[in-house]
C-alpha cells in the first residue's frame, strides 16, 4: 500500500522539520539522524518523503534492521521484499548498491518476487555497463557529494535537467 503523501507528512512533520526549512531548501542534519529518517520514511512507504531525505543527503544503503525476520538489509532490500518499483528506481537513482547482501546473505534480487517487475529491475540494473545517462547522474552525484545534493535546486538550468539530476 502506497501513502497517502499529505496524511504521511503530517506523520513525518515533526521529522522532515529538520530537514526541510520554509523556503524549500535543505537544512544539514547529522548524518547518522539523516539515516535514521530515511529509515522511518522508506518503511512507511512514503516515496516524496524519501527523495527530500535523499536530497539532503541520507546514505541510501544504510544498513536497517527491521526485527527478528529481517535482521540486517538496506533500504533496497525492503523495496525489494515489498514489490515496491517506485522506491526501488528512487534509491538505485540515488546510488544503492544493488550487490549489497543481507544479514540472510541475500541480495535485493533474491529477495524479489520471481518473475516480478521489481526483480527485472534490479537484473536490468545490474547489467554493466550502465547506460551513459546513467552513468552522468551517478559522477554528478558523486563530485557533488550526499551533503551537497540539494543545491543543484540553486543551478540556473532547465527543470527537465533538475528532474533528471534527482532521479524523477
Amino acid at each position: 500500500m502506497a501513502c497517502q503523501h499529505k496524511s504521511c507528512c503530517t506523520t513525518h512533520h515533526t521529522l522532515l522539520s529538520g530537514v526541510v526549512n520554509t523556503e524549500g531548501g535543505m537544512r544539514t542534519l547529522p548524518q547518522e539522524e539523516l539515516n535514521s529518517l530515511l529509515k522511518q520514511v522508506v518503511v512507511d512507504r512514503c516515496v516524496p518523503c524519501v527523495r527530500q531525505v535523499l536530497l539532503a543527503g541520507a546514505d541510501p544503503n544504510v544498513s536497517m534492521k527491521q526485527d527478528m525476520w529481517y535482521p540486517v538489509e538496506t533500504p533496497l532490500h525492503g523495496a525489494a521484499r515489498d514489490n515496491r518499483v517506485d522506491l526501488i528506481q528512487l534509491l538505485i537513482a540515488f546510488g544503492a548498491d544493488i550487490h549489497l547482501l543481507s544479514g540472510t546473505r541475500r541480495t535485493p534480487k533474491e529477495l524479489a518476487i520471481t518473475g516480478s517487475e521489481v526483480q527485472n529491475l534490479l537484473v536490468l540494473n545490474e547489467s554493466e555497463p550502465h547506460t551513459l545517462l546513467h552513468q552522468c547522474r551517478q559522477k554528478v552525484h558523486l563530485v557533488l557529494g550526499r551533503r551537497r545534493l540539494y543545491r543543484l535546486t540553486n543551478l540556473d538550468v532547465p527543470i527537465g535537467l533538475k528532474d533528471y539530476l534527482y532521479g524523477k
